[in-house]
């Protein structure tokens, strides 16, 4: 079974077209990784979809970076 790095790498590079190698837990979502509010929005109804979850909406604005998405994500999952 994949990590949840692979699997949130997996959905957003698909998703938004992103290469896979640029998500680093550093990388930040705004600028590093060319968010801008519409990609957000993406990026998070297709985490929520793909994985069965539901993101509060002020934590996942406060991610700056994919690390802070990931553990945004990994504290909302029960199950990987």
């Amino acid at each position: 079974m994949a990590s949840l790095r692979e699997r949130l790498i997996d959905i957003l590079s698909t998703d938004l077209y992103i290469a896979p190698e640029r998500f680093v837990p550093e990388a930040e979502l705004i600028g590093g990784l060319g968010f801008d509010s519409v990609n957000f929005s993406m990026a998070m109804a297709a985490i929520e979809q793909h994985l069965g979850i539901s993101l509060p909406e002020a934590d996942a604005m406060g991610c700056r970076t994919f690390g802070d998405l990931e553990s945004l994500v990994a504290g909302t999952r029960v199950d990987v």
